[in-house]
Parts: structure tokens; C-alpha cells; sequence
């Protein structure tokens, strides 16, 4: 068997030996990695790292023609080779610099009534390997806010653009491009914010997910290309999805054409809605694109059983 890894957040592991293996370390057969999240190319910008004599290299290289344009942005080819010059000459240094920050940054939020910072400790605690101190993760919870509602008051109040929320979390990803002045108006904000709503309202609850993924009826490509009609989101339990719906951030789907949407799979979206997430559709937060079963030759009813459960 091969081993494929999805490093999108690891592209920077390769510079320094102060962070996690990388991928190609720990002899993976290949590795994405996303030189614009970490390593400092232009959005967009990332690249398969393989090793060994287990991969067809021409197999791999036909699969990527037939997926990407025949006519490459320059741009981004540059820039991922300005940033793997940079890294290569500089990464270290900077990214010796960068986990001075981020612990000087731990520590100044750690002093901060209302947040707890999880650190290296807590995550070799609770059986992790290995720890990324180039992320910080908050929990936000005791403040009586959401990991989405931080994210966006993060944004809006004080210029800070977080990675990701979560509902009692929210993450920070710091790269070589992150700045002193960065970090600091990201801890001028929790200090505001703890200002604001510490004890001002109630610690959020814990929340127990029983999350089931959808069972899929056809392939994404059919349903997407089926006949369709939009609907009421409450009403759509039983019906199969056209259209694709993620909640962002992080930007993981919870619904992909071909799909049969579940009472669970609405509630989900509905509880992500009311925390202050965004919905990624092609309508709005009450409106779905279904598949027209009706006129869809491919329909044969099977999926009763679902409307009835």
C-alpha cells in the first residue's frame, strides 16, 4: 500500500528541526504540500513531494494533465520557487525566530482572563505524537463566545485573520511572513475581548456531537449534472443533494451532490448557522438545490426508507 499524506500545514517542517518530521521523513511515498498556507508562495501555489521507486512518476504526471491547465500561471510557479529559495537559504533562522514569538505570544495570552491556550504539554498529554508550535490554539468558550463569533470579531474589531474557528475553539496559523505587530494585535484582542464578555456571560456547555456521515445514492457528477429543483432546507430530509453545502470555516463539506440529507445532517447545518459559521452554497442559509427525482431517469425510489426513518 502507499502512503499518500495531506501536509497542506506541514510545507514548513522541511526547514527547520525544531518542528515536526515531515512527510518525506517519515518515508511517505508522497505528500501535498500547501507552500502558500506555511512557506510563503502565492495563494494558490502548492506542490507533490514523492520519493522511493514504489511511484509511477509518468503515471503521475499524466493524472496532472489531465486535471490541470495546459497553461501554467508563471506567477505561481515563481513564487513557489522564490519561496523554496527563501526557505531553503532562511528558513531556519526565520522559523527559529517565528517559535520565539509564538511562545512569548502563549505566554501573554496564558495571563488572560477567560482563555486557556493549549499548548505542547497538553497535546503530548493526550497521546500526540508530536506538536506544531507554529500553531496557537484558543479556547474561547469561558468567555461565554464561540469559536465563530471570535473569529469574526477578530476580523471586523481588530484586523486579525484567524485560520479557523470551532465552537469552543478558534486556531492561528504563523508563518515566516508573521510579524511581531501581528501577534500583538492578536493579544490586544483577546484582552479586549476578555475585557468585554469575561463573566459577563455564561461558559458555553460542552457539546456532544453524534455526527453520522450521509449515505450517498449516486455519484457527485450524476447528481450535480440531474434534473433539479431548489427546496426549503427543513423540508429536505429524504431528498438527495444537488449542489454541494460546506460551512466555512474550516470548509469541510457536510453535504455533496449525490448525497441523501438526513434530519441529522439539517440539524448540523442549522446548529453551524446559529454559532455565526457562513454556508457555502448556491443559495441561501434556508434554501437547498435537490435532485428532481421525478424526472430523473435514474430514480427508482429506494430511498423511502430514509423519509420514513
Amino acid at each position: 500500500m502507499k502512503v499518500i499524506v495531506d501536509e497542506a500545514h506541514g510545507a514548513q517542517f522541511y526547514f527547520s528541526d525544531k518542528l515536526p518530521l515531515s512527510a518525506m521523513e517519515c518515508d511517505a511515498d508522497m505528500t501535498a504540500i500547501s507552500m502558500h498556507k506555511t512557506a510563503g508562495s502565492f495563494t494558490q501555489s502548492s506542490a507533490i513531494l514523492c520519493k522511493g521507486d514504489r511511484v509511477d512518476y509518468s503515471r503521475l504526471r499524466s493524472s496532472l494533465n489531465m486535471l490541470q491547465s495546459t497553461s501554467p500561471s508563471s506567477l505561481l510557479i515563481a513564487s513557489l520557487d522564490v519561496a523554496r529559495k527563501t526557505m531553503y537559504f532562511e528558513g531556519q533562522k526565520r522559523i527559529d525566530k517565528l517559535l520565539s514569538m509564538a511562545k512569548d505570544t502563549r505566554n501573554k495570552l496564558s495571563q488572560i482572563p477567560g482563555i486557556t491556550v493549549y499548548d505542547r504539554e497538553y497535546f503530548i498529554k493526550h497521546n500526540s505524537f508530536d506538536y506544531d508550535e507554529t500553531k496557537i490554539i484558543v479556547k474561547v468558550s469561558d468567555l461565554g463566545l464561540s469559536g465563530f463569533e471570535v473569529y469574526k470579531m477578530m476580523r471586523q474589531k481588530y484586523n486579525v485573520q484567524l485560520e479557523l474557528a470551532e465552537s469552543h475553539i478558534i486556531l492561528a496559523v504563523l508563518t515566516i511572513g508573521t510579524t511581531k505587530q501581528h501577534l500583538d494585535s492578536l493579544v490586544q484582542g483577546f484582552k479586549k475581548l476578555s475585557t468585554e464578555y469575561y463573566k459577563q456571560r455564561d461558559k458555553l456547555p460542552k457539546i456532544d456531537f453524534d455526527y453520522t456521515y450521509p449515505e450517498a445514492y449516486a455519484r457527485p457528477r450524476d447528481a450535480y449534472h440531474a434534473p433539479n429543483k431548489i427546496i426549503e432546507l427543513d423540508k429536505a430530509t429524504g431528498e438527495i443533494a444537488a449542489e454541494q453545502v460546506m460551512i466555512y470555516p474550516p470548509g469541510i463539506p457536510m453535504l455533496i451532490p449525490g448525497e441523501i440529507i438526513s434530519a441529522d445532517v439539517i440539524d448540523d447545518i442549522k446548529f453551524y448557522l446559529s454559532k455565526g459559521s457562513a454556508l457555502q452554497s448556491d443559495l441561501d442559509e434556508n434554501h437547498i438545490r435537490v435532485v428532481d427525482k421525478e424526472n430523473w431517469l435514474k430514480w427508482e425510489g429506494e430511498t423511502d426508507e430514509f423519509q420514513k426513518s
